[in-house]
């Protein structure tokens, strides 16, 4: 084994001066702000991939996935919603099909929904921008703390943030290997 102590010398750790209140009524305004802006990249790297793909190809399940990628897409512009204006007891400020939530695959989608693929390709973007958009005045309402799936409990807005990131992680690499499937 090789001995890397020494080697990286790190300064110690410093606390945080401006800690988030933990009633979750306010954030540090930078960290959602970066968050959003990540994912609003990683948002736009799968969709310039996604706009090269022939909308049939948009309703295959590849073997080993469950759902395709109109459903990962759909899914991908309800979750973050449903991560913050939800539970901020706030409008969804976009249709809200039941049909792309947790739990749902391609045959739950509800016909007198429009799942174009173009459409879908814009609200990916316009879901973050919007949250980018509302994320000040969200900050200042109270938050209804949601456990995920994970057993991660969300207390604030800002960790909705983060772990709506994350999800979209998890959905983008789905639909990268559902692409590489796809040839």
């Amino acid at each position: 084994p090789i001995n890397m102590k020494g080697r990286f010398p790190h300064p110690p750790l410093k606390p945080i001066s401006n800690p988030l209140p933990k009633n979750g009524t306010s954030m540090n305004s930078e960290a959602p702000s970066a968050l959003l802006d990540a994912t609003l990249a990683f948002r736009s790297g799968l969709i310039k991939k996604l706009e090269t793909v022939p909308e049939n190809k948009w309703d295959l399940i590849p073997q080993g996935h469950h759902n395709n990628i109109r459903w990962q897409c759909a899914h991908l512009c309800v979750t973050p919603g449903l991560l913050t204006y939800v539970r901020l007891d706030e409008p969804f400020p976009f249709s809200r099909p039941a049909s792309s939530r947790k739990g749902t695959n391609p045959s739950s989608f509800d016909q007198a929904e429009d799942y174009g693929n173009k459409i879908l390709l814009g609200l990916m973007k316009e879901v973050i921008l919007r949250l980018q958009k509302d994320a000040p005045e969200l900050s200042l309402l109270p938050f209804e703390p949601y456990e995920t799936s994970t057993g991660l409990v969300l207390k604030d807005l800002s960790g909705a943030f983060a772990y709506s990131s994350v999800h979209d992680g998890i959905h983008i690499g789905t639909v990268s290997s559902m692409l590489r499937q796809m040839g």
